[in-house]
């Protein structure tokens, strides 16, 4: 009787090891996977937020890109308009303008006198990625020096001259007698002094 308790004993022991034993391998086993998975998900957190980080990033390059294109688009648009303002703003073609009479009516207008006019060939210059016709002339006057000056200044500033290339070639002081006869048959002499003034002014114009 004394042994069969025994047995029983030693066999409960036995048992609650192996159920021991058992539980807390699973219990490991548990316990890792847990660990695991935590890992995983702060894998997979840190991966959100790196995507996230980097979608943001995207998202901001591809909104400045849009806003440079959007200026750009604004700039050609600006660039457009001016080319055409500046097409429209030159003078027309030397062809279909009398120059010769703006010379003399600007001349008429300052108490200067246009004592010679002479014009080059027309020829072509490149600006602002346009192709302009030239028309060169040469031009002499003579006068007081206050009116040759205002003369060459409205060359110088007034349509359709504003986008003219002036260059002075000389300006020299003269002398010019006259003989008047009298009534009783004298001869009277009178000398008067000006100033002569050679210019040459270049037009540019557009004629479309």
């Amino acid at each position: 009787m004394k042994i069969n308790q025994r047995l029983i004993i030693v066999l409960l022991i036995g048992v609650f090891v192996v159920a021991f034993a058992f539980l807390y391998i699973n219990y490991s086993k548990q316990s890792s996977a847990r660990t695991l998975a935590q890992q995983d998900l702060s894998q997979a957190n840190a991966a959100l937020e790196k995507s996230t980080a980097e979608k943001n990033a995207a998202q901001q390059q591809l909104d400045q890109a849009n806003n440079d294109i959007a200026q750009l688009q604004n700039q050609v648009t600006t660039n457009e308009e001016k080319l055409a303002d500046t097409r429209s703003s030159f003078p027309a073609s030397a062809d279909s303008v009398d120059y010769s009479e703006i010379f003399f009516d600007i001349a008429r207008r300052y108490s200067v006198s246009v004592t010679s006019i002479a014009t080059d060939k027309t020829s072509s210059a490149r600006t602002d990625s346009l192709t302009f016709n030239t028309s060169t002339f040469q031009i002499s006057i003579k006068g007081n020096m206050t009116d040759v000056i205002n003369y060459l200044y409205a060359l110088s500033t007034e349509p359709p001259f504003d986008y003219a290339k002036i260059a002075t070639l000389g300006i020299s002081q003269n002398q010019e007698t006259t003989t008047t006869t009298n009534a009783d048959g004298t001869e009277t002499d009178t000398t008067i002094t000006y100033e002569q003034m050679d210019i040459q002014i270049t037009m540019y114009t557009y004629g479309g």
